[in-house]
């Protein structure tokens, strides 16, 4: 069993996000991904995001990552945020 919240939770969570927001994706085996909302489904279950290497990604609500809006400076080396 995972630790990530069932689909209807994650979905009202997905339908939160906007066009540019910046987002920490977690999944399940650790992996993190940062970058922006580039676009997303009107149901919110598949969202675009364009990580810090300019590639752009889709993600489907049950791929089971977490999504939690943050800052990109957060994921910026330190010279570079400033």
């Amino acid at each position: 069993m995972n630790s990530y919240p069932d689909s209807a939770t994650r979905h009202y969570d997905w339908a939160a996000l906007d066009n540019g927001d910046f987002v920490l994706l977690s999944a399940p085996n650790g992996q993190r991904i940062a970058g922006t909302v580039e676009d997303r489904t009107e149901d919110s279950t598949i969202i675009w995001v364009r990580n810090l290497h300019n590639e752009r990604k889709l993600f489907h609500i049950d791929d089971g990552y977490k999504v939690v809006p943050t800052r990109l400076e957060h994921h910026l080396p330190q010279d570079a945020a400033r």
